[in-house]
């Protein structure tokens, strides 16, 4: 696991009209602190990785002073980076990246 994980988030809404935007930070890290680089393994480092996430939403008129409506658009990962590698080699099936920690 990374030793340092952050995320900033910033919301403005004006009337009826909302933005959001998330920054997600994943730190470096050791992939496997038990095996030696170019001796027991050929990849032990996996770089940090940021992603960044935005929604926008507009809330509607009321209608009939009942319900209050709202349509949103979210978009996880808008700048479509593609995940890190770091195999998670556990379980029935070996995966290229851990789904815990990246998209």
């Amino acid at each position: 696991m990374p030793h340092f994980r952050g995320t900033f988030s910033v919301q403005h809404t004006r009337r009826s009209l909302a933005t959001f935007l998330q920054l997600r930070y994943i730190g470096r890290m050791t992939w496997d602190k038990t095996r030696v680089l170019g001796v027991t393994t050929d990849y032990n480092d996996v770089p940090d990785t940021t992603y960044l996430d935005a929604r926008i939403a507009y809330r509607l008129p009321r209608w009939r002073q009942r319900w209050q409506t709202e349509v949103y658009l979210n978009v996880a990962n808008l700048l479509d980076r593609d995940p890190t590698y770091a195999p998670r080699t556990g379980g029935a099936t070996p995966l290229p990246t851990d789904p815990g920690l990246f998209d």
